[in-house]
C-alpha cells in the first residue's frame, strides 16, 4: 500500500513553515497530470574558441567559415610535416636504403622548395587573402589528396619492410 502525503501551510496559523501531512482516500490516487512538453531540438551551432587561435574541425569542412579560420589550422602543420619528411629522407640516406630514399626525395624536395617560395606579404604556404584566387583552393586540395595517397603507399612499404626483418631475424 502507498502512503501519500500532502502540504499543509501553516502560514496562516503564524508559524511560517510548511508541514507533511498524511493523506488517505479517493484523493491519494488522482491520475498523474500532464507534463508540459519539451521544446524541439536544435543542433547546437559550432563555436570558435578564440583563445586557442584554431577552429574545431567541422568549420574547417564547412563552406561558411572564414578562410583565416581554414588557413590556420593548416599553416601549423605545415613546418612538422616539413622537418618530419626531411627526417625521414636522411634517415634513409644515411642507413642505404636507396630505394626508399629516392622514393621519398621528390616529396621531400617539393615540401621544402613551396616553403621556401612562399611570397613576402603571405602568412604562409596557405594564405586566407588568396586562397580562393586562382583556383589555388583545388590545387591545394589535389595536393593534399596525391600525399594522402604517398603516405599510405609509404605506411604499407614500412609495415612490410618491419615485418619482413622481424622474420629474417
Amino acid at each position: 500500500m502507498t502512503r501519500c502525503f500532502s502540504f499543509l501551510s501553516t502560514k496562516t496559523a503564524g508559524l511560517g513553515f510548511m508541514m507533511l501531512l498524511p493523506r488517505t482516500g479517493a484523493s491519494c490516487y488522482r491520475e498523474r497530470l500532464p507534463q508540459p512538453r519539451s521544446p524541439p531540438y536544435r543542433k547546437p551551432r559550432p563555436r570558435v574558441v578564440p583563445s586557442t587561435g584554431s577552429p574545431p574541425p567541422q568549420l574547417f569542412l564547412s563552406m561558411k567559415a572564414p578562410p583565416v579560420g581554414r588557413t590556420a589550422l593548416l599553416t601549423e602543420w605545415v613546418i612538422p610535416e616539413l622537418v618530419g619528411h626531411t627526417i625521414v629522407t636522411v634517415l634513409m640516406l644515411v642507413s642505404l636504403h636507396w630505394f626508399i630514399f629516392l622514393l621519398n626525395l621528390p616529396v621531400a624536395t617539393w615540401n621544402i622548395y613551396r616553403f621556401i617560395m612562399v611570397p613576402s606579404g603571405n602568412m604562409g604556404v596557405f594564405d586566407p587573402t588568396e586562397i580562393h584566387n586562382r583556383g589555388q583552393l583545388k590545387s591545394h586540395m589535389k595536393e593534399a589528396m596525391i600525399k594522402l595517397g604517398f603516405y599510405l603507399l609509404c605506411f604499407f612499404m614500412y609495415l612490410y619492410s618491419m615485418i619482413l626483418a622481424l622474420i629474417n631475424d
